[in-house]
């Protein structure tokens, strides 16, 4: 306990980072999801939680996106039918969404955090629900699995999960196939999946 108070206390003279306070929640829709953004690298900075979640949009989200040229309400355009023009328009609110998760890996990356920076110890996860959302499947569903885990994981690389057959057990973000206990089959590691530099 004696050395708990102690860290404790060496905890409470490191100097906070100064951040821009706003008046009330920012009138851009960019600009408040880079704020929550930037309130997610302060408190892990701050070691105020481990877990945080954060949902972009919601499933029926009618959000429009005129500040990249997209002006549909997204859902709508989101079954798309395969119509070129709207397949391109929901590829373009994926990639901005992207890039929105892009600076906050960038920032992640530039916080020095003990013998590395944050994301060397974190580990996030982007994604969505659904696979292709005009058939609504959830046949591989695509994530990026990002950070360095606090050394517990190696990336750079993508991989795509093979299909699997029926009541076999699909790869974990990791590349170990789990399976039941008891199982004969032990558990397969497929060196394919590993890389050699951290996202």
């Amino acid at each position: 306990m004696e050395q708990r108070i102690q860290i404790a206390e060496e905890q409470s003279d490191q100097e906070l980072p100064l951040v821009d306070h706003p008046a009330g929640i920012p009138a851009g829709w960019e600009d408040h999801v880079n704020l929550m953004l930037d309130l997610q690298v302060l408190a892990y900075q701050c070691d105020l939680t481990r877990v945080i979640t954060f949902m972009v949009g919601h499933e029926h989200s009618g959000m429009t996106y005129p500040q990249i040229g997209v002006p549909d309400a997204h859902h709508p355009i989101s079954h798309h039918q395969q119509e070129p023009e709207k397949v391109a328009k929901v590829a373009k609110i994926n990639a901005y969404h992207v890039q929105m998760f892009a600076r906050l890996l960038e920032k992640l990356q530039a916080t020095p955090d003990g013998d590395g920076t944050l994301l060397d110890h974190v580990t996030m996860m982007y994604g969505a629900g659904i696979a292709d959302s005009n058939s609504h499947s959830p046949i591989d569903i695509p994530m990026i699995l990002a950070g360095g885990g606090a050394g517990h994981l190696e990336g750079r690389t993508a991989h795509p999960v093979q299909e699997h057959a029926a009541g076999e057990p699909a790869p974990d973000a990791a590349g170990s196939v789990r399976r039941p206990p008891g199982s004969d089959r032990g558990q397969h590691r497929d060196e394919s999946m590993r890389g050699s530099s951290r996202l």
